[in-house]
């Protein structure tokens, strides 16, 4: 495989190692194991060793958040808490906005010394869902949701938000939807699947590529969007006048009012200014689904050309879950570290943070998000150590779309 020049090798961590955003970036990244620990190679930037002012390193990261929690826990992360987050058409959203499931594109810096403890810092946090819309049916058989134009699929990793299963949805109920794109299929790979308020008139909004773009309207996810009297458009840094920036096949989000019959919408407000932009020489790390698999050991992922070993290519099938790590360079990611999820395989998810509406050991909260930890194992403490206040650390697995801790170590200080 080829490899990267000197110049621009990635600060390599440990597969099981954090990227921490909030602590917590941790997405795609988080690939397979959650571990705490640190380690690597060591750099010390342009200086040489003993530069007490170490270059920092770009890294860039896109995919579903695995990982949620305190800063610099156990390896250099991306500490989220200074960055500006923009949440599907919101600017200026908290960190504790941040939850697992969402499916994020993450701009940051981690030190290039990579001995550091000390976390990197999160510039610029993007939050994107794949719809927010009314259910037109359920199918339990195949564990999929129609909402609207769009098919979404359940798996073993979705989680669930204000539901008790998939069973508890019903048609005309409005949902919220995380996901990652299936090529083949057309469908939503659910990561987070949200219930929401029941809102009359409340408006739909649609994410995707904008395509057969005319000067009043252009198709989103199969549906026709009316860009109508709009005369502005919304972008994370914030609104530009005009609509020149709806060109064929950018990355837009759509808010309006949908009519089933017609599958169109007309659009009361348009996001853009969402690009990926992934620079050679930096550091990347992915987690999504192949769009398209070419020669000589690459695929598409996330928009972007990786290339990975022969051995490692053959199980990136189109439709495959891949997690990747490296750096890009002559416009190729060059893997460095590469993991298939295997179907059935659940992902294990990080949350650190402080007990509240603690209820049980089956039922207490961190984050935002609702635990069971009934049957995990306890470090550092006991079941009766679960207190409102408490900062622990769980790893926890979704059954049934519910989060089930499988540890739950007791954070001192």
């Amino acid at each position: 495989m080829k490899q990267a020049p000197h110049y621009a090798r990635a600060r390599r961590l440990p597969m099981n190692a954090p990227i921490i955003f909030s602590l917590a970036l941790a997405t795609a990244m988080l690939l397979s194991g959650c571990g705490a620990g640190g380690g690597g190679e060591t750099k010390t930037g342009s200086g040489g060793t003993g530069d007490p002012n170490p270059l920092a390193d770009v890294l860039t990261a896109s995919g579903p958040l695995t990982s949620v929690g305190t800063a610099g826990i156990g390896a250099t992360g991306l500490d989220d808490r200074a960055s500006p987050i923009f949440i599907n058409t919101q600017a200026g959203q908290p960190f504790t906005a941040l939850k697992l499931g969402m499916v994020v594109e993450v701009t940051g810096t981690i030190p290039a010394n990579s001995t550091s403890t000390t976390p990197g810092t999160a510039t610029n946090i993007i939050v994107e869902s794949a719809i927010v819309g009314s259910v037109s049916s359920v199918d339990l058989t195949n564990q999929r949701v129609i909402v609207l134009p769009l098919t979404v699929q359940i798996d073993q990793n979705t989680i669930f938000e204000g539901l008790t299963s998939l069973a508890s949805l019903n048609p005309g109920m409005r949902i919220e939807v995380y996901g990652l794109p299936q090529p083949e299929s057309k469908a939503v790979l659910a990561t987070r699947l949200i219930s929401l308020p029941a809102v009359a008139g409340a408006p739909v909004e649609l994410l995707g590529t904008a395509t057969n773009v005319s000067a009043f309207q252009f198709t989103l996810q199969g549906a026709a969007v009316s860009i109508g009297t709009l005369a502005n458009v919304t972008t994370p840094t914030g609104i530009v006048p005009g609509t020149s920036s709806i060109v064929e096949n950018a990355r837009v989000r759509a808010v309006g009012n949908y009519s089933v019959g017609s599958n169109s919408m007309v659009a009361n407000q348009i996001v853009t200014g969402i690009p990926v932009i992934r620079n050679d020489n930096t550091n990347i790390v992915l987690d999504g689904i192949v769009q398209s698999v070419g020669a000589n050991g690459r695929f598409r992922l996330n928009d972007t050309d990786v290339e990975t070993t022969t051995a490692n290519a053959a199980t990136a099938t189109i439709g495959s879950r891949i997690q990747v790590r490296g750096v890009k360079t002559a416009g190729v990611l060059v893997a460095t570290d590469f993991r298939r999820i295997g179907v059935g395989e659940r992902i294990q998810y990080v949350v650190q943070g402080e007990i509240a509406s603690f209820v049980s050991a089956a039922n207490f909260s961190i984050r935002g998000e609702s635990f069971n930890a009934s049957t995990a194992t306890f470090v550092g403490g006991t079941a009766a150590d679960l207190v409102n206040g408490r900062t622990v650390r769980i790893r926890a697995q979704a059954i049934a779309g519910r989060l089930e801790a499988t540890e739950v170590s007791f954070v001192l200080g």
